[in-house]
């Protein structure tokens, strides 16, 4: 009789730990200011497009983005050189190639980044058990590159 109060008092016990544990955020707050970037930027696309649209363009406006036939590059030799050419011409294609290079490295990269982040943790986790960090602690450089 006794077994059975003790079983029934540690589940009633293990029941009310489960409930009163704080469960966790469903973003981080970094995640949550990036949900709020992409959305404010989406709603600036929407309202730039309205905009546009209700405003006449000018007789003689140039086309945007440009078209390639415009840039005169075919007899150039080379991606570098079409490239510094495009540059020259239009120095905002520096930055869209430096993003879309920057994307392609992000690509093939994402996997090594999550396992730098998951050592970074197992490590953090160790120094915890060691008493050497805080037990509610979190590595930052995991948590920043997980995110990444």
């Amino acid at each position: 009789m006794n077994r059975k109060k003790n079983s029934a008092f540690l589940r009633l016990r293990s029941f009310q730990s489960n409930i009163m544990t704080p469960r966790r955020k469903w973003l981080s707050p970094t995640s949550m200011h990036l949900v709020l970037l992409l959305c404010c930027l989406r709603f600036a696309a929407l309202w730039a497009e309205v905009a546009s649209a209700s405003t006449p363009v000018p007789v003689g406006a140039e086309a945007f983005p440009r078209s390639l036939e415009s840039y005169n590059d075919t007899d150039l030799g080379g991606i570098r050189a079409i490239l510094k050419n495009r540059v020259q011409q239009e120095p905002f294609n520096l930055f869209a190639t430096l993003i879309f290079f920057l994307a392609i490295v992000h690509t093939f990269m994402a996997a090594r980044f999550m396992a730098v982040s998951h050592k970074w943790e197992h490590a953090h986790a160790e120094k915890i058990k060691a008493g050497q960090a805080d037990r509610d602690s979190v590595h930052p450089g995991a948590k920043r590159l997980s995110e990444f």
